[in-house]
């Protein structure tokens, strides 16, 4: 602390913390006491965190503390969740661990926090992998995580290396085209089934299969434009409202599958759409 003997000593205490990357954030402007013990909330589970104080009296502030580290404790649950995730490319929705761009400030500082917010998180995530790992819990393998645009919630998926016997391609069924008969610019839906062992993959929260028209017309979805309607990410149904342009004639629907191990399919419904003349 400062050295002044003539000075009263008044001992105010700011408090720092740290993740390890980037600079020190203050935690605690002044603790207003001369307290020395200080609890510290809102941290992310198996993460380590470093501290340092000061002491602040008439004369000014003293240096920092030495700056001791603290691993917090693993998170049972997310921990329970990986290993049920032994199968490889099985998906884990990483429930509780929301982060929501409507919790940060709409400015350019609200989405620094939103972006650092997901970093951490996604940190924490591959810790807990890594923990699992160390201590035998799984043979190593690799962890990827995707952060949902709409929900804010993160997807982690995990693949055991040597684990996987899946080397075939997605099965695609086409359920039912109506109508089969539109004009230029009319929009038709399409509903299919996709079924995989290793489950259909995923690009940003939305499932990774699309439908498109090859003839006379050519039109394509995008990921975001598909719902599954129902079942699971195993053997599900999905649908799209598909806006065909161009001109009149028969046309096939080509429908396209990717499992989390990375198998696609290209399946060719032959003469499924007739678009008229306009």
């Amino acid at each position: 602390m400062p050295v002044d003997d003539t000075s009263p000593v008044l001992w105010e205490i700011p408090i720092e913390i740290s993740t390890g990357v980037g600079p020190w954030t203050t935690l605690v402007a002044n603790t207003g006491s001369t307290a020395t013990k200080y609890s510290s909330t809102g941290l992310l589970h198996g993460s380590p965190y470093w501290y340092r104080v000061s002491a602040i009296n008439s004369v000014g502030t003293g240096p920092p503390s030495n700056t001791p580290v603290r691993t917090t404790e693993y998170e049972a649950e997310l921990l329970d969740a990986m290993t049920e995730g032994l199968s490889a490319g099985k998906v884990i929705t990483a429930e509780p661990h929301p982060v929501l761009r409507s919790d940060y400030p709409a400015t350019h500082d609200g989405e620094k926090e939103f972006r650092n917010a997901r970093q951490e998180k996604s940190a924490m995530f591959r810790r807990h992998f890594a923990h699992l790992v160390a201590t035998g819990a799984l043979p190593a393998g690799q962890i990827n995580i995707e952060w949902n645009p709409e929900t804010g919630v993160a997807q982690i998926k995990i693949r055991i290396w040597g684990l996987t016997s899946d080397n075939s391609a997605p099965v695609v069924s086409l359920v039912s085209v109506t109508p089969t008969l539109i004009e230029p610019g009319e929009t038709v839906t399409v509903t299919w089934s996709v079924a995989d062992p290793s489950g259909l993959d995923s690009y940003n929260g939305h499932p990774r299969t699309l439908v498109y028209s090859l003839g006379s017309s050519s039109s394509s979805s995008g990921y975001t434009d598909i719902t599954r309607i129902s079942g699971d990410r195993y053997n599900g149904v999905y649908q799209v409202q598909l806006e065909v342009t161009g001109y009149g004639g028969t046309n096939d629907l080509v429908i396209y599958a990717t499992d989390n191990v990375d198998n696609a399919s290209y399946t060719t419904f032959e003469d499924q759409l007739e678009v008229g003349g306009g």
